[in-house]
């Protein structure tokens, strides 16, 4: 139920903890408003929410869950404002990777500075890789520290270091909180240049100093370095799509819960439920069964046998597919996989790879297009890749297509996976497209509202 107020809905405050016949074991759970579009009310939309296991200020799309549900999110779950209707969702684990540089606003300081002011232990955290420290003419070890400082402490999670030629060899990060006891965080050989080497690990303790410490070198004395820098690592989150039964008109608001916080339970993720359509063509032609598909002759053959389409297992084993049947399309070798049915929609291709061996012709680009019944015109065309002869090799993509006017008034659209611009001699080139995601797509999309308080069931 919900009161209208002008051309917004006011969604029904929280009733307090519930007891559900579902959730035995789940602990936690959020309210959140979906906000309609002036695109008008949808049925069956995906509509992106991340969830973090840090804390933070819940906005937008963003909720912070703490450490409360499981590294994996298997316990993520989705409802209906009626907290009890679940919701079919998919969520992949994104890899957030490091933060900047942290060295900075505090003390530098070594063991022992050549002597005048053109090395100093500063040097080598002032991000100017025209200056560097360096360490007296004096045996081994020598250190360089950086204090950052009273009540700051940082977890070190990646090392980059700029070492002076060969004056570096061995070393070790070190960490302390007292400036007096020294952990060991790891132990490594430089390459013996000065160019930028890098280094990732593993460390769960937040230290206010940090010292290289380095044990051998060249047959110098002393020991320099360019620079150095460290950074924490970012959070690991959860994006996620929530696929709405409908989402409201212009401005009004529906309730979605997610609920989190059990540790017996396993994922129901499953992209294959949520999205429009969802291909990893490990099912064979089962993957092209779904809505928007129209049938087509295909056969499972070798990546070197010629046919209208092709399959192999590479990588990481998953089926692939290649598309690769001779003719003319616009310009372009094609084949007509999906057929769209006229509304707009948004794809992505997470893992592509264009390979091309000939050696006569050539090949610029491999390429998703929108073509009508008839193949002419192009109504939309994303191109993966340009290059002559090429192996891309097996390339991410993140970034997700729209189509949306383009398509209006067609009625038997078709999505085609193929070269595009391509002339060659003995057709020894092949494109690969895996893990294809097809979602609903309007703009301007549904919004996101407000986030409840955490209620506890």
């Amino acid at each position: 139920m919900s009161i209208r107020v002008g051309m917004r809905a006011m969604a029904r405050p929280a009733m307090g903890p519930v007891a559900l016949p579902w959730h035995a074991g789940w602990n936690f759970r959020k309210s959140h408003e979906i906000v309609g579009t002036s695109s008008g009310a949808q049925s069956e939309y995906q509509v992106q929410v991340n969830v973090h296991r840090e804390e933070g200020v819940d906005a937008d799309k963003d909720v912070y869950v703490g450490e409360k549900c499981l590294a994996d999110y298997a316990d993520i779950r989705f409802t209906a404002e009626d907290g009890e209707t679940l919701l079919k969702h998919c969520l992949r684990i994104i890899a957030a990777g490091y933060g900047s540089d942290f060295l900075t606003g505090g003390t530098a300081s070594a063991s022992s500075e050549w002597p005048g002011d053109g090395y100093v232990a500063a040097y080598a955290f002032d991000n100017n890789e025209a200056t560097r420290w360096s360490s007296n003419a004096v045996a081994k070890p020598h250190w360089v520290k950086y204090d950052l400082g009273v009540g700051v402490t940082k977890t070190a999670r990646k090392l980059r270091l700029k070492p002076f030629g060969t004056q570096v060899a061995n070393f070790k990060l070190q960490g302390s909180n007292n400036d007096s006891d020294w952990d060991d965080i790891i132990s490594k050989t430089c390459n013996g240049s000065s160019n930028w080497q890098e280094w990732t690990f593993a460390n769960a303790t937040a230290y206010r100093y940090y010292r290289i410490l380095v044990t051998s070198g060249d047959a110098a004395l002393q020991s320099s370095i360019w620079e150095i820098e460290l950074m924490e690592a970012l959070a690991d989150y959860a994006l996620c799509w929530v696929k709405m039964p409908s989402t409201p008109e212009d401005l009004d608001i529906v309730l979605i819960y997610v609920y989190y916080g059990n540790t017996e339970a396993e994922t129901t993720s499953s992209r294959r439920d949520t999205m429009w359509l969802y291909a990893d063509f490990e099912d064979d032609l089962e993957d092209f069964n779904g809505p928007l598909c129209n049938g087509f002759s295909a056969a499972r053959v070798d990546e070197a046998t010629q046919g209208w389409c092709a399959y192999t297992s590479e990588d990481d084993g998953g089926g692939t597919h290649t598309c690769r049947e001779p003719g003319d399309l616009a310009g372009s070798i094609h084949q007509i996989i999906a057929k769209a049915s006229g509304e707009g929609f948004a794809i992505l291709v997470e893992r592509w790879r264009a390979k091309s061996t000939t050696t006569a012709g050539w090949v610029t680009n491999a390429q998703v297009t929108l073509a009508d019944f008839n193949g002419d015109p192009f109504l939309w065309r994303y191109a993966y890749s340009e290059g002559g002869m090429l192996d891309t090799g097996w390339t991410t993509e993140t970034i997700w297509r729209t189509v949306t006017t383009e398509i209006e008034g067609y009625t038997s659209l078709y999505l085609t996976f193929g070269f595009g611009d391509s002339w060659v001699a003995d057709y020894s080139q092949m494109n690969w497209f895996d893990l294809i995601s097809i979602r609903k797509y309007v703009s301007p999309e549904p919004g996101h509202g407000d986030w409840g308080a955490e209620e506890t069931i």
